[in-house]
């Protein structure tokens, strides 16, 4: 079978278009000026935010308080209580979630920065539970690095989710090697914040990708709604346009019928 020719670049000019002004943001690390419709994008953007958290909110505070006792019997040594630690500080962070964002005008008001700090609380309590179980040799902690994977889902420029991205790796880092600076002299300590970095520069650039498609989506659909709407608006003003026309001719044609009426007389 012949091999056909490798298809250029130019052949995915979408995805070219993409990945080239995702690229000039990180360069220019710069957000386009809010107006209306970016308002608008944003509340639409927060609210299935916060949806989508509750949802999980309640599937995961539902899976911490389904395995705790599971865990007691299976760990009923020092892992129990560490374990415990942990899914007291997730299960908090749950409920602020599901029941205090939405409830507290000041907090449903701000959803983003709310849910910021409520990953974060997760984060810091996973990291310090963590912590207690020993040093870098201890396999669970670097589980946690994929906690810096969430930013993905943030509906926010560049700036802010590098910056929300960071607060996730400095909580994970700060409240692991906070209570244990000796944990910092093991060998794979610059190995392990090379990872944590990596892995915030990837939640990074993918978070803002995905940010930037579902941008285009939103746009897209409104620039569709007001077409649709301007063709109706359109259609409106013709029909009515057609309804004089055709009275005026009416008009026309009985006054004609009557001139003729009239000299026949």
């Amino acid at each position: 079978m012949p091999n056909g020719p490798i298809p250029p670049a130019a052949d995915l000019p979408g995805l070219g278009r993409l990945l080239k002004a995702a690229l000039h943001d990180l360069r220019a690390s710069r957000e386009r000026d809010r107006d209306e419709d970016d308002a608008g994008f944003q509340a639409v953007a927060e609210a299935s935010l916060l949806y989508q958290s509750r949802v999980l909110a309640v599937a995961l505070g539902t899976v911490t308080l389904a395995w705790w006792p599971i865990n007691r019997l299976l760990h009923p040594d020092r892992l129990f209580r560490v374990n415990s630690l942990w899914r007291v500080g997730v299960l908090l962070c749950c409920a602020f979630c599901y029941f205090a964002i939405p409830r507290v005008p000041w907090l449903a008001r701000r959803v983003l920065p709310a849910l910021i700090a409520a990953g974060v609380g997760s984060v810091a309590s996973l990291a310090y539970a963590t912590s207690l179980l020993g040093g870098l040799e201890v396999p669970q902690f670097q589980f946690i690095h994929l906690s810096l994977m969430t930013t993905l889902v943030f509906p926010v420029g560049l700036r802010r989710r590098a910056l929300a991205t960071l607060l996730f790796a400095v909580a994970e880092i700060v409240a692991f090697f906070g209570p244990h600076p000796a944990y910092a002299r093991h060998p794979f300590f610059t190995p392990t914040l090379s990872v944590i970095a990596t892995t915030g520069v990837l939640s990074v650039i993918v978070g803002h990708l995905f940010y930037r498609l579902r941008r285009r989506a939103y746009f897209q659909e409104l620039a569709t709604e007001r077409h649709a709407a301007h063709v109706e608006a359109l259609n409106a003003r013709l029909e009515s346009r057609v309804r004089e026309q055709t009275e005026e001719l009416r008009r026309l044609a009985s006054h004609v019928e009557s001139s003729r009426e009239a000299e026949r007389t």
